[in-house]
This record gives structure tokens, sequence and C-alpha cells, in this order.
């Protein structure tokens, strides 16, 4: 039979009949191991469905990598979402492609606005070349951006997804709800967050859910993403009229102002998109990559 050491979690292999003395040693500590023989059946020992490992009788969880025991539906649903893991590397490469590009295009918005702003006079009415020169940039910012938000959700609706093949019973935010979320009036301003940061935090291969994700906590990359992306979005499409009270020839000036602030934001924003979207991608291969090695 098999005793975990309740020191140091070590598996201890114990004979059938017991010694003469009755007393037995951890081999790894050398703890005392609470060991209790009768006549009955020896319960039947339990191999995690995740890892492999053999199991004490009667365990809950999964003494090795936290997969609950104590439920067949719970067993049986890994077993079935074993092989659903499907690499999300190919739309974290349209994902950053498309970052990439939206970087080099906010750089071109930015460096429009920047001449808008450095007219030679006070009254800050352009000529219609640069009004056309500008109209340009920003429809041309708007079609990209919609563009790379669409393969930023493509990819994450696949990293979602993948967690259950990794061995994730417990997962908050259905690949679904990952996408809806982005489209809840309110729940946008929190829930993408929330979404993101779990499938950071249990894609990665020590995540273990005996434990929960408290022992690893989130990477600031995800804090200031969605801080930049907040703030970056309000500001270029709400900066225009936080001043109502700016002269008429100003008007212009200040939303040029917003803008320029709102680009710097979001350009650190697609940034660290860019990282975690590798990272997320990078950490789901290895957990896949350690179960397949595991099994």
């Amino acid at each position: 039979m098999i005793v975990i050491c309740g020191t140091c979690q070590s598996r201890n292999t114990i004979p059938d009949k017991p010694r003469s003395n009755g007393y037995y040693v951890c081999g790894s500590c050398q703890a005392g191991l609470d060991v209790s023989f009768s006549d009955q059946e020896t319960p039947h020992q339990v191999t995690c469905p995740r890892c492999q490992t053999l199991q004490e009788p009667g365990s809950l969880f999964c003494y090795k990598c936290g997969l609950p025991l104590d439920s067949e539906d719970v067993a049986s649903s890994y077993v079935a979402d074993k092989g659903a893991y499907r690499s999300a590397l190919t739309r974290a490469n349209w994902a950053t492609a498309f970052a990439s590009i939206m970087l080099v295009i906010t750089f071109w918005v930015f460096i429009a606005e920047v001449n808008f702003l450095s007219l030679p006079n006070t009254t800050y009415r352009p000529t219609s070349k640069l009004i056309e020169s500008l109209q340009v940039a920003w429809v041309t910012f708007r079609v990209a951006f919609v563009l790379m938000s669409m393969a930023f959700l493509y990819w994450l609706y696949r990293a979602s997804s993948n967690l259950a093949g990794l061995g994730i019973t417990r997962q908050i935010f259905s690949p679904r709800w990952a996408i809806i979320w982005w489209f809840v009036p309110i729940g946008w301003f929190f829930k993408p967050y929330q979404v993101v940061k779990e499938i950071w935090q249990t894609s990665d291969p020590s995540f273990s859910e005996l434990h929960g994700a408290g022992n690893k906590p989130a990477h600031s990359h995800l804090f200031w993403w969605w801080s930049t992306w907040i703030l970056s979005m309000f500001l270029t499409e709400f900066g225009f009229g936080v001043l109502p009270y700016a002269p008429e020839d100003q008007g212009a000036f200040w939303d040029g102002i917003f803008h320029l602030i709102g680009l710097v934001l979001f350009f650190n924003c697609a940034v660290l998109m860019i990282a975690i979207i590798r990272g997320i991608t990078k950490k789901q291969e290895q957990r896949n990559k350690a179960i397949i090695d595991n099994n």
C-alpha cells in the first residue's frame, strides 16, 4: 500500500503485513507514518487521470497536480477533454502581426497630430490638405484597430478553449464569455481583464488548482496593459469636449493634445499586448508538453 507522509508529502510503499513493532518512518524525512491495518480489504488506489500519479486510497485531490479525485464526473470530464488542446501559436502570430502593424499606424497618426499642432499661428485652423491628411490617418487607424481586435479575440477564444485540454477543471470564464464580456456595457471595464488574468495564471506550467493562483500573482504586464487600454480609449474617443468652455478656435487644439496622449498610451498598450499574447501562448505550449511528458 502507498502512504503519503504528512510532513514532506512524499510517497512511501508499505508492506501489506504490519511489522512486529508496528512502527514505520518516511524514507525521505524519517518522520513517523500513520499506518493502520485491518482485516478489511485494502481500499482501491486511484491514479490521477491528469498526471498518472498513484494516489493514497481515499485521496480527494492529486497530491502532485491538485486535480480533484472525489468526483467521477470531474475525472471523466478531464479524460474527455484531454485531447482538446490545440496550439494557439498560429493565431498568436496573426494577432501579434496585426498589433505590430498597429504600432506603425499609431506612430503615423501621432506625427499627423503633431503637424496639426505645430501650425505657426495661434488660430489652429489648418489647411484643407492638412485636414485631409489627418482624416486619412485616423480612418486607417480605426480600420487597423478593428482588424487587430478581431485577430486578438480570435486568439483569445483559442487560448481560453485550451484550458480544459491543459487540465483546468474550474475555469471561471468559458471561451464564449471570454469574448462576450468585451461587448457588455459596464462589464467591459473590468471583466476582460479578469478573463486574460485567469488565462495567464492557469496556463502556467506550475499552476495547481489545489493551491490556486495565489501562489503566483499575475504579471504586472497585465495591469499596465489594461490601464493603458482604458485610458487610451477614453482620450482618443472622448477627449474632445473634456474642456467644453475652451475658446472655439482652441477646441481643435485641445482635441489634438488629448489625442496625442491617448496615442502614446495606446502605443504602450499594443506593445504590452504583444508580450501578453506571446507569454500566454508560450506558457500553454510548455504546460501541454509537460502533460505529454508525464504521460
